[in-house]
């Protein structure tokens, strides 16, 4: 549910006549993570990932997220 809604937040970006791809486009480092549960989100946990790049194609139309796992 949380990966939906961090795509449908992504698509909304996406989708603002105001927004320039190319401000989205490279290397992204988390910085925050939060969660009801922190051992999912903890060093070894379930649902801990990093975002590593984002990419806008065809003028947003479409955003390629790569997440770094460990």
């Amino acid at each position: 549910m949380k990966t939906f809604l961090l795509a449908l937040g992504f698509t909304l970006i996406c989708a603002s006549s105001q927004f320039d791809p190319e401000e989205i486009n490279g290397d992204w480092h988390t910085t925050v993570m939060a969660a009801d549960n922190l051992e999912k989100i903890s060093e070894d946990g379930d649902l801990r990932f990093l975002f590593r790049q984002l990419e806008c194609i065809d003028a947003c139309d479409k955003l390629v997220v790569t997440f770094y796992i460990k």
